[in-house]
């Protein structure tokens, strides 16, 4: 059973917070004033002092840029209004490392409520967290499956999903109804099916500097996936702030500053103008100083496992900056990370408070004659009402040829149940039962014998974008429908007790037999997609047969599929994922 928390049992009550002092009517005389009386206010509202010190806070604000993008999320901060944070990312969003249930995405959910508690009826649900992050994920599946992992409410009162206090929670859709996941300490009240109507969220957290590959090519298909997904968040109709917060694996990264996909996708947020907050940057060098809190001399869950300690019982836990060589620990990276997005709204606060004192209307908007202020990549601008919106839109892409992406039909995990037209031998397991929370239990669709088979009943007549190009990927005339779309599967890949499984087309449709390989030499395990062209059909008839062991290191009969998606996007971006990439990270 599920218990319920609320933010005010956790927090306690602070005698000063920063609404406070910014929402009186007496304004500091001066700029030097204002910012002496805000840091007080803010130091005092703060709880618990950040990890990283001064020069680390400042070193991990890689890019902070206009800021413009941050101002409604901070205007209704200061209103004391109750915002929703979304965290898209990999498995340290979802909160692997923290083992003691310190997560990032909690900790700086617990330091918003503490320090801009929400009034008037939002003041007992307090803001609220989206965690949608997901274990062995790549940009490229939540770009291709944004319309399910991309949080959305109804306006008819159908689905609300919300998130209380302690509560770390995923809504996974089946068909017209939802499936509510409890785990951890919470729970997520929701009521029947509907119909969604748009997408929530004030803030997004993007997280996936590792789980995509460090030496993926800058105009390649996985950076195309991810600036993809970036200019759909960014298209969202609530016109979220957004955040991109770089991860960084050092033994992952083979101790190597380089290897990570971070100078990638810091070019893209400087392109859009959104900021950039750098664990790598702000760690390295007290890392290599091995400063406490950044020791990498040891691991603290393995370092536990051997002493066959109890976790939260000893002193080197508070020394030790990983948890394994994946994910930041407990105690040190995840506080770290928190710590890098709480100094990003001191900023951003900051910043709003000097626009208003320096005369720019309505806390919401930039100074509207400064071009300075004006936005490149979300060109915010300032309408009649004095708000703050990207009226000319967004920038056209940064990558070349990066066409806008279309919509797809996308199943992940028991979602696809219905498509299953027969089986033998296949069921939907958990390939890690013991771990905490559906995301890490790594949920698919799984046979562990040779000669298993599992038969899908797909429609892959998808709409054709107009002007979506993919035309000349299949060597039709533009204008003329294509008659092929891709169908893409996600695979379990590992370099261990996996193996691989021949796809064919059955019936309705036509397409290359292929093997589908789930066995790779990185020593980490991820999720694959793999894209097939298939024939338009109303009915295509898929098989995949688990094929017998080879004599391949780590091979065994086992095969796991974890979702399908149907999208009209042959030429488009979409990462395959060869062994070559063997950096897969988490």
């Amino acid at each position: 059973m599920c218990a319920v928390f609320t933010w005010q049992a956790v927090v306690k009550d602070l005698s000063i917070n920063v609404s406070d002092l910014l929402s009186r009517e007496a304004k500091p005389s001066s700029v030097s004033a204002y910012l002496a009386e805000f840091n007080a206010a803010y130091n005092a509202s703060f709880g618990d002092l950040p990890l990283l010190p001064p020069e680390g806070l400042e070193r991990g604000l890689a890019y902070v840029g206009t800021l413009n993008g941050m101002q409604g999320f901070v205007s209704k901060l200061m209103k004391r209004e109750a915002v929703e944070i979304v965290a898209l990312g990999g498995s340290t969003t979802e909160g692997k490392g923290a083992y003691l249930g310190n997560p990032y995405t909690l900790r700086f959910g617990r330091w918003l409520n503490g320090t801009f508690p929400a009034s008037g009826p939002d003041a007992e649900a307090g803001h609220r967290l989206n965690n949608k992050g997901m274990g062995a994920t790549p940009s490229s599946l939540y770009n291709l499956c944004s319309n399910r992992l991309v949080p959305e409410v109804s306006l008819d009162g159908g689905l609300f999903s919300l998130l209380r206090a302690e509560c770390m929670l995923r809504i996974l859709q089946t068909g017209r109804d939802a499936l509510v996941l409890c785990y951890g300490r919470g729970c997520l009240v929701n009521s029947p099916s509907h119909r969604p109507a748009f997408q929530t969220g004030d803030l997004y957290i993007v997280e996936f500097a590792v789980n995509d590959a460090w030496d993926a090519e800058t105009e390649g298909v996985e950076r195309k996936q991810f600036e993809q997904l970036l200019r759909r968040v960014l298209s969202l109709p609530g016109r979220p702030a957004v955040v991109m917060l770089l991860q960084y694996s050092y033994f992952k990264a083979e101790k190597q500053f380089f290897k990570s996909a971070e100078a990638d996708m810091a070019m893209l947020g400087q392109y859009y103008d959104l900021p950039v907050l750098s664990m790598r940057n702000a760690v390295w060098p007290l890392l290599l100083g091995s400063a406490p809190g950044f020791s990498v001399k040891g691991q603290s869950l393995a370092q536990l496992k051997h002493d066959k300690t109890k976790p939260g019982t000893q002193a080197y836990e508070a020394q030790y900056l990983y948890a394994d060589p994946s994910h930041p620990a407990d105690l040190t990276g995840h506080r770290l990370l928190s710590d890098l997005l709480v100094e990003l709204v001191r900023v951003a606060l900051e910043d709003w408070g000097l626009r208003r004192l320096a005369g720019a209307g309505a806390a919401e908007g930039p100074v509207s004659n400064s071009p300075a202020r004006v936005s490149a990549g979300q060109m915010h601008v300032q309408d009649d009402a004095g708000q703050a919106g990207r009226g000319g839109g967004l920038l056209p892409p940064a990558l070349r040829d990066n066409r806008e992406p279309p919509e797809a039909r996308c199943f992940l995990e028991e979602d696809f149940a219905g498509l299953i037209a027969s089986d033998e031998g296949f069921a939907l397991r958990a390939l890690n039962p013991e771990g905490a929370g559906r995301a890490a239990q790594k949920w698919g669709w799984q046979a562990d014998a040779a000669g298993s088979w599992i038969e899908l009943d797909l429609r892959t007549d998808v709409a054709t974008r107009v002007g979506g190009g993919n035309a000349s990927a299949t060597g039709e005339e533009e204008g003329q429908e294509p008659s092929q779309v891709a169908l893409v599967l996600a695979i379990h890949r590992s370099w261990k007790e996996v193996g691989s499984a021949r796809l064919s087309c059955r019936r309705g449709c036509a397409c290359e037999e292929r093997t589908l390989d789930g066995l790779w030499a990185a020593p980490t395990s991820q999720t694959g997609l793999v894209e097939v062209p298939v024939g338009r059909a109303e009915r295509c008839l898929v098989r995949l047969t688990v094929r017998d062991l080879t004599d391949a290191p780590g091979n065994s009969t086992r095969f796991i599929l974890r979702g399908v998606v149907v999208s009209d996007m042959l030429g488009a971006p979409l990462p395959t994922h060869p062994e070559k990439q063997v950096e897969r990270m988490q």
